[in-house]
């Protein structure tokens, strides 16, 4: 099981790889840009997306037909924290067995299609954290470092929507619960990456992201289009700008026939 990231301008400073054995790590760049990497990171392999300035989905979905494995974990290129739970309910930033972490994620991806790794979260800091679950299911939409059953997704032609460029992890979740996949969640482990870093695939947008408020403005109104209003959660702060919003899972896997029906019709006009 390998693990894949697309990665753009950033080849000083990406750091995902770092904590990870060099042959478990594809790093998947632009063609001009192999070369560069190749320099700064000998010891990987750096694969050539063979396109530039085709954003985030486009490498994603390159690396989804070029693996030939059954089982990956995809991830962003930018995390600099991986912790273990402890008996406290804190996240110890102490190095974990590299071994162990690969085996639960690969026997994960035998039951779920998706094994989520989630970032780390202030409730995990608490004493209510001692009380938490380890596992959920399809309550998370898949983060910044999961694992992915390569197989179930291609059989059932799951890719990451091009037209979605805001929100494409919860909108690949959703596709895996529309068709009868589940994800999991595991809180054993968390992650940190540095979100909005300048440089980066994600930099080719078709929306303007000037505020966290627009961003999320125009991710709900993309799922939205997408699943229907009716699955979106959102909060606003006192001043009226977005403060987060996500996808009722729950209710999505009550209601899948209305979803699959606005998809239907999203689809027809895409």
């Amino acid at each position: 099981m390998k693990i894949c990231f697309p990665s753009k301008n950033k080849a000083a400073i990406i750091t995902t790889h770092l904590f990870f054995e060099p042959k478990d790590v594809l790093i998947f760049v632009e063609p001009q840009e192999v070369k560069r990497y190749e320099i700064f990171w000998p010891e990987y392999t750096i694969i050539d997306i063979k396109k530039s300035e085709q954003g985030l989905i486009y490498a994603r979905n390159f690396i989804f037909d070029y693996i030939t494995e059954d089982k990956i974990v995809m991830a962003d290129d930018d995390v600099y924290f991986f912790g273990v739970r402890t008996k406290e309910g804190r996240y110890d930033e102490t190095l974990f067995n590299h071994t162990e972490f690969f085996d639960t994620i690969e026997k994960g991806l035998d039951l779920y299609w998706g094994y989520n790794i989630p970032r780390e979260t202030f409730a995990y800091f608490t004493n209510q954290s001692l009380k938490a679950k380890r596992f959920t299911i399809n309550s998370n939409y898949l983060s910044s470092f999961c694992g992915l059953n390569i197989k179930k997704l291609k059989e059932n032609n799951i890719y990451f929507d091009s037209n979605l460029d805001l929100c494409d992890d919860i909108d690949m979740t959703t596709q895996i619960i529309l068709n009868d996949g589940n994800v999991c969640t595991d809180y054993m482990y968390a992650i940190k990456h540095e979100m909005r870093k300048s440089g980066g695939m994600a930099d080719v947008k078709k929306i303007e992201q000037s505020s966290l408020d627009s961003s999320l403005r125009a991710g709900t109104s993309l799922i939205a289009k997408k699943y229907g209003f009716e699955f979106l959660k959102m909060s606003h702060d006192k001043d009226g700008y977005f403060k987060f919003y996500y996808l009722d899972f729950k209710l999505l896997q009550k209601r899948k026939e209305i979803a699959k029906e606005n998809l239907k019709e999203y689809l027809t006009k895409t």
